[in-house]
């Protein structure tokens, strides 16, 4: 299972491989704006799954595709296992959380499991979106995109709408006890005074 490269031009990079029947491609295409897309593909049994990246520059190009090519793929299982996921119905449960002038923060649930999600819309010039959600639904991320464009009715911002999406895995949280919070205050405190006599 070892990469073969197809094409490098100056728009068009591609490498593919395959195993276990299920045939493997990584493509990066400049686009019109000079950013680039990145997509890894896999092909069997007549179906498809694609994933989908973006990077501002070729240099992140290639250490995107670098770390593409490292990590572990999907087995032929796997894949079969995402495409029924893919096809099932989901459900988006949307709840605003608070809304400041030109900010929204909303949390999401899936399907009315425990993990929540968020995204925070920003207006201004352009409509900003940022969506983060559990990794595990990364292969719902259209249909949950399309139930915030479609709730916020962002289809009116035509081209001026830019969703970016990043993904979690695991949530953790640190606490500090009152002592150390009263440390650091008087940190706060020590610092701002030494400033103050200079």
């Amino acid at each position: 299972m070892i990469w073969r490269k197809i094409t490098e031009l100056n728009d068009l990079i591609t490498y593919e491989k395959s195993a276990e029947g299920v045939i493997i491609r990584l493509e990066a295409r400049l686009d019109e704006d000079a950013g680039w897309s990145i997509f890894k593909s896999y092909s069997f049994d007549e179906s498809n799954l694609v994933e989908e990246y973006t990077a501002s520059s070729r240099g992140d190009v290639l250490i995107l595709l670098k770390s593409l090519m490292k990590e572990r793929d999907h087995s032929r299982d796997e894949l079969v296992s995402i495409k029924k996921k893919q096809n099932r119905k989901i459900e988006v449960d949307i709840k605003r959380s608070h809304k400041e002038l030109d900010t929204e923060k909303w949390f999401f649930h899936i399907n009315k499991e425990k993990t929540r999600n968020f995204f925070v819309v920003y207006y201004g010039k352009e409509v900003q979106v940022d969506v983060v959600m559990h990794e595990s639904y990364k292969h719902h991320e259209d249909k949950v995109v399309d139930e915030i464009v479609n709730l916020l009715g962002l289809l009116k911002f035509d081209d001026e709408v830019k969703i970016e999406i990043y993904y979690f895995n695991n949530t953790s949280s640190k606490r500090r006890s009152s002592e150390e919070k009263a440390k650091l205050m008087g940190e706060i405190e020590i610092g701002l005074g030494m400033d103050e006599d200079k």
